[in-house]
C-alpha cells in the first residue's frame, strides 16, 4: 500500500539497504538566470529540474543513491559522499528530470529509492509517494557578460562503480550575491585551508569582500575569464602562505584533493547572439567550490560542488550538488550553472598551503648505497691527502 507523504521531509523506512535515519526532500526548480553586463536574464518557472535532497549518516566506504520516478530509473548508482565524516549526518543534492514540459507544475512523485553499500544492477521498486515543493534557484554568471541558457536535464543521471574518491569534510559555505560565485568559492576555500592547517591568515584578507576586490568583480559584470591569474596575484600581493595554480586534468585534481588541497571548478562558454541587427559575442560561466570528486571505473567522474543556488535570498540556497563529467563529451550535466552542452573551457583552480609543496624525492636504496660509497671515497681521499701533506711538510 502506498503512503502519501505530504511534508517536505520524507523519512524512508523499511526499504532494505536504506537506514531509518535517511531523509529525502523533493523539489521542482523555478529557474531564474540573471544576466551579466546588463544583458536580460532568462526565467523558467516550473522547470523540468527536479531536486532530490538526501540526508543520511555518513560512512567510510562509498555508498550509492538510486531513484526511480514514475517507473523511470532517473538516478543510477550516484555516489553519496560523507562530508561530515563517518557517523555524522551529510546532505547531497541531485538534480533529476521530472519528465514534465517546462511550465507544468508537478505536485507529487511516485518513487522508489535506495541508498546502498554497492551499485545496483536493477532499479529499486516503487513503493512511495511524495509531495514536490517549489524551489527557487536564482543565479547570475560568475564569469562574463551574458546570461545562462536553459538546458533540460537528461532523462537519467548514470553513475558507476567507484574507482577512487576524494572529499573535503566540514567545508563551510557563504551566501553570496548575484555574480559573486568566484570570490565566494575562493574565500570558502581559503577559510577551510586556514582552519585545517592553522595558517593564521587574517580573516579580512580572505573574506568574500576582499576576494571580490582581488578578483576585480564589479556587478553587473562577473570575474574575468582568466580569473585564476587574478587570484594568484592577490595571494602573492597579500603574502598569504598559499599557492594557486590552474589544472585541467581531473585525475591529478582528484589526487591533490585527496592530499588536502582546496579546489574551485570553473566552466566557461561563449556564444553569438543577435542584438537587434547586430551580432554580439556573449561570455558566460560559473565557479564553485569542489567538495567531492569521484572517478568511476568507466573513466567518467562525478563532481560535487558547494555553491549558493539562490543568490536572491541571503538565508537559503546553499547546496552540495552532484553531477557528471564525461571526458568523451567534455561537458558537465545536472549541476545548475555548469550544464552547458559544449562549453568552451572547463578548468580547476587549485589552492594549497605553500608548505604542502612536494619535498625532494627520497633516494632509492641503490641510490643511497652509491651516495654512501661516494661519501666514503671522498673521506678516504681527504684523509690520504692530509697524510701526504704531512709527509711533505
Amino acid at each position: 500500500m502506498k503512503a502519501m507523504l505530504t511534508g517536505a521531509l520524507v523519512a524512508v523506512l523499511g526499504m532494505g539497504p536504506v537506514a531509518a535515519s535517511t531523509l529525502l526532500t523533493f523539489g521542482q526548480a523555478n529557474l531564474d538566470y540573471r544576466g551579466g553586463g546588463g544583458v536580460p536574464g532568462v526565467g523558467v518557472p516550473l522547470s523540468d529540474w527536479g531536486v532530490l535532497e538526501v540526508s543520511a549518516l555518513g560512512s567510510a566506504a562509498p555508498s550509492y543513491v538510486n531513484l526511480v520516478v514514475d517507473g523511470e530509473w532517473r538516478i543510477q548508482n550516484m555516489p553519496f559522499q560523507s562530508f561530515g565524516g563517518a557517523g555524522a549526518m551529510a546532505s547531497n543534492s541531485y538534480a533529476f528530470s521530472l519528465g514534465n514540459a517546462p511550465g507544468q507544475a508537478v505536485a507529487q512523485v511516485n518513487y522508489g529509492f535506495s541508498l546502498s553499500a554497492g551499485p545496483l544492477a536493477a532499479a529499486p521498486g516503487m513503493d512511495s509517494v511524495a509531495r514536490v515543493l517549489p524551489l527557487d534557484m536564482v543565479m547570475g554568471p560568475a564569469i562574463g557578460d551574458g546570461a545562462f541558457q536553459y538546458v533540460g536535464l537528461p532523462m537519467a543521471m548514470k553513475g558507476d562503480e567507484v574507482e577512487k574518491e576524494a572529499k573535503i569534510e566540514k567545508f563551510e559555505q557563504q551566501q553570496c550575491g548575484s555574480m559573486l560565485c568566484a570570490p565566494a568559492g575562493v574565500s570558502n576555500g581559503l577559510k577551510w585551508l586556514n582552519g585545517k592547517y592553522d595558517l593564521k591568515m587574517d580573516k579580512d584578507d580572505i573574506s568574500l569582500e576582499a576576494l571580490q576586490k582581488g578578483l576585480k568583480v564589479n556587478p553587473p559584470n562577473g570575474a574575468a575569464i582568466n580569473w585564476g591569474k587574478d587570484k594568484a596575484a592577490y595571494l602573492k600581493d597579500k603574502k598569504l602562505p598559499v599557492e594557486s595554480f590552474v589544472l585541467e586534468d581531473w585525475s591529478k585534481v582528484l589526487d591533490l584533493m585527496d592530499k588536502g588541497a582546496a579546489v574551485e571548478l570553473s566552466v566557461f562558454d561563449r556564444r553569438e547572439v543577435m542584438m537587434g541587427k547586430r551580432k554580439v559575442v556573449q561570455r558566460i560561466g560559473h565557479v564553485a567550490s569542489v567538495v567531492g570528486l569521484t572517478k568511476f571505473k568507466d573513466g567518467r567522474f562525478s563532481v560535487t560542488v558547494a555553491h549558493d543556488t539562490d543568490q536572491n535570498d541571503p538565508k537559503k540556497g546553499l547546496k552540495e550538488q552532484t553531477g557528471i563529467y564525461d571526458p568523451k563529451k567534455a561537458n558537465i550535466t545536472n549541476i545548475w550553472g555548469m550544464d552547458m552542452p559544449s562549453p568552451d573551457k572547463i578548468f580547476f583552480v587549485v589552492q594549497r598551503p605553500v608548505k604542502m609543496a612536494p619535498p625532494p624525492p627520497v633516494p632509492e636504496p641503490a641510490t643511497w648505497a652509491m651516495l654512501i660509497a661516494g661519501f666514503g671515497m671522498v673521506g678516504f681521499a681527504m684523509r690520504r691527502r692530509e697524510a701526504v701533506v704531512r709527509v711533505m711538510a
